[in-house]
């Protein structure tokens, strides 16, 4: 048993796998959040899934392109070069972060930025699409965008362009999100031209994404099928999303 990820209705579904691989979702009863139903671009995650570009180990972008390595002889790699935008410096720094991450993932990050970038800029990604249906769909397609304002994260305005986000700092970590991916095609140069002006760009993402493929520094992560922890729908519901697959050693 889990929640649909593809907008803030959360929608209790049932996952169904076999062989580390999700053949489908169907909908869970729940009267307080989607009654028996959920809609088919939820139902069709699966079939997306499998079109996913991912990659294996974390990766290093150096002169002669990227470089797999091990999580353990990444992760200092990834301090080494996180170190200079820690303390005051961190008023350099800025974190996209994504209303798919869960409770627990936001509680971390707030734990982390307090002690190492307490100066950093930080805002929530805020994607929306088409209208509110009145019935499961809505247009705010993250999961847990109350979840996170709950916490006192700053969500973005929706459609608020990334590039202007990350507002001339010389590094940044976006986490979960693909702004590029998602961009439309008049705001995609600009945002790349931003990304590319960045010293440090570290993403971590299920995917390697458009953006991924712009950092320096990428960190596969769980999927949310992958993954435990709780998220709040728009009605305040809280729910807890549950693992239907064992990721690989090297993503977490």
């Amino acid at each position: 048993n889990s929640v649909c990820p593809e907008c803030s209705r959360g929608c209790s579904v049932r996952m169904d796998a076999y062989k580390g691989e999700v053949l489908r979702l169907v909908p869970r009863e729940n009267v307080k959040v989607n009654g028996y139903w959920m809609c088919d671009y939820g139902r069709l995650l699966s079939e997306r899934l499998k079109g996913e570009r991912l990659a294996a180990r974390p990766l290093v972008r150096g002169s002669q392109g990227w470089t797999a390595l091990p999580a353990e002889g990444f992760l200092p790699k990834l301090v080494e070069r996180l170190r200079p935008y820690t303390g005051e410096a961190s008023s350099q720094m800025v974190f996209l972060l994504s209303g798919r991450m869960t409770l627990e993932e936001m509680a971390a990050f707030l734990d982390l930025k307090e002690s190492l970038f307490p100066a950093a800029s930080v805002s929530v990604l805020n994607e929306e699409k088409g209208e509110d249906d009145g019935l499961l769909i809505r247009k705010e397609r993250r999961p847990n965008l109350r979840g996170a304002r709950l916490l006192g994260l700053p969500v973005a305005e929706p459609k608020a362009p990334a590039a202007e986000l990350l507002g001339g700092r010389r590094a940044a970590v976006i986490l979960r999100e693909d702004p590029l991916g998602d961009a439309a095609a008049a705001g995609s140069a600009a945002l790349k031209e931003a990304l590319a002006a960045l010293d440090l760009l570290v993403v971590a993402d299920y995917a390697f994404t458009k953006t991924a493929q712009e950092a320096h520094l990428y960190l596969p992560l769980a999927g949310w099928h992958e993954m435990e922890g709780l998220t709040v729908n728009f009605l305040g519901v809280v729910q807890k999303t549950a693992r239907a697959v064992v990721p690989p050693r090297h993503r977490r």
